[in-house]
């Protein structure tokens, strides 16, 4: 049986909230978990409760595999798809081929 690792849980937890630009009283906002709890976890200073990693995984809309195990799974993968501007890219694409076009001339 494997241990399960608080500290990498709150720097897992700390750093998908950073990456949606969140602060941790908005996530608290978001999750209903207390702002001082939240930072109590992501430090490291406590086990985190079954409810509270509940209520944070899913107001942060990521997987309990990645948090606990740093697994990326397929719904992850799904979300990272989605947040990609696919159309803006295709469009900086064909922008930048016009202008190596005009180059070339």
């Amino acid at each position: 049986m494997r241990n399960i690792d608080f500290r990498l849980i709150g720097k897992r937890l700390r750093r998908i909230r950073e990456e949606k630009g969140l602060t941790q009283q908005q996530l608290s906002e978001i999750s209903g978990v207390h702002r001082q709890q939240i930072s109590t976890i992501e430090n490291a200073r406590a086990s985190i409760s079954l409810d509270n990693f509940i209520w944070l995984v899913d107001a942060l809309e990521s997987s309990f595999d990645y948090v606990v195990f740093g697994k990326r799974d397929a719904r992850s993968a799904e979300i990272a798809a989605e947040e990609i501007d696919i159309d803006g890219m295709i469009k900086a694409l064909a922008d930048f081929r016009k202008i190596i076009d005009r180059i070339r001339k």
